[in-house]
């Protein structure tokens, strides 16, 4: 299929439009494609259903839906990137137990009060006030920056809230607070 100039494209894909397009992106597309011309409309967007050689236009409901979605969608990526960065995988089950005797430790000053933490600075070999600084320390940066996206994440949620038309929720993008793309 020739893709004309001017013209908008839609790749269908189990009856929604998976993907729009103009000449810009290419000139021609396989025929074993199921590819239609659509009108320029800004309520066809893509995840618009298709039916019967008909684009359906989304509704301001559905648009701030999928917008939705979409921003919880990048929270949860952003969410695992910290956690990689912070809590690493063989950490996780451990994580709250370290920051707990690494508190307890700057406080009481009392090897006994912290197996823990004493076992894991012994076999790494780090004295255990050094480590129970770089684990409080980890945490804090941690919880900072998880503050930060979830107060993000409620701003867009709010915006998406008070939208009033298609426009307005296309406005509403989620773009990393640390630049976690």
């Amino acid at each position: 299929m020739k893709i004309e100039q001017g013209k908008r494209y839609a790749l269908i894909n189990n009856n929604k439009i998976g993907y729009i397009f103009d000449d810009s992106l290419c000139k021609e597309v396989d025929d074993s494609l199921e590819v239609v011309e659509i009108p320029h409309d800004e309520a066809i967007v893509e995840g618009c259903r298709y039916e019967n050689g008909k684009a359906i236009p989304i509704t301001l409901a559905e648009a701030k839906q999928s917008q939705l979605d979409y921003i919880n969608n990048r929270f949860d990526s952003e969410v695992s990137e910290l956690q990689g960065e912070y809590v690493p995988k063989e950490e996780v089950l451990t994580y709250n137990l370290q920051l707990q005797e690494a508190k307890d430790y700057k406080e009481h000053n009392d090897l006994q009060r912290v197996p823990f933490l004493k076992a894991l600075s012994e076999s790494r070999e780090i004295d255990i006030s050094v480590l129970s600084d770089k684990i409080i320390e980890k945490n804090q940066n941690y919880t900072t920056k998880l503050a930060t996206i979830m107060g993000y994440r409620a701003k867009l949620k709010a915006q998406l809230e008070r939208a009033e038309s298609l426009a307005e929720v296309r406005e509403v993008s989620y773009h990393s607070p640390f630049n976690f793309e």
